[in-house]
């Protein structure tokens, strides 16, 4: 059992990958988490159904676990970094908000994984600071929000690749 202030005692083992929840989400294109809006080289995205923000997307490394964007060889992260400014692009283009978000935590689910998150105009209920985890957590969003936002990114990504001249 945990304590408040202490790393679970699996931890190392957890940071290894045993028992990852997201190195198994390459094979995943719908679930009660997410909805896959993009696959890449190193990254998959999907817009996250869980929280208040609409546009919340989850950008997953999807080679091998790693826990630590510093366990990348170079042209590893790289490639990390381009694909999830490719997806941090596509929310900026569809959402037009203040400020878009970069989190690339990992303390709960030791699997390299960066949350964007647009900080829109309108409802921010914090706009100089850090979005708490109790909007992004709770409630569910709501079905047709997550459908529209994964078309609308879809749609955006697709007409990028389209008229990208880099490597994708």
């Amino acid at each position: 059992m945990e304590t408040e202030g202490t790393w679970p005692a699996d931890w190392s083992a957890q940071r290894e990958g045993d028992g990852c929840v997201l190195c198994g989400r390459t094979q995943i294109d719908d679930d009660e988490w997410g909805t896959r809006v993009f696959t890449g080289r190193a990254v998959d995205g999907f817009a996250w159904k869980t929280g208040r923000v609409a546009g919340y997307v989850l950008a997953i490394w999807n080679g091998d676990h790693v826990a630590e964007p510093t366990q990348l060889d170079p042209s590893d992260a790289a490639t990390y970094w381009a694909k999830l400014t490719e997806l941090g692009r596509a929310v900026e283009t569809c959402f037009q908000p203040a400020k878009v978000n970069y989190l690339t935590l990992g303390n709960n689910v030791p699997h390299l994984h960066t949350h964007i998150v647009p900080r829109h105009w309108d409802d921010d209920p914090d706009p100089h600071g850090p979005l708490g985890f109790d909007h992004l957590d709770q409630p569910r969003q709501p079905s047709r929000q997550v459908e529209t936002t994964g078309r609308a990114l879809r749609r955006i990504l697709a007409d990028a690749r389209r008229h990208a001249t880099y490597d994708r």
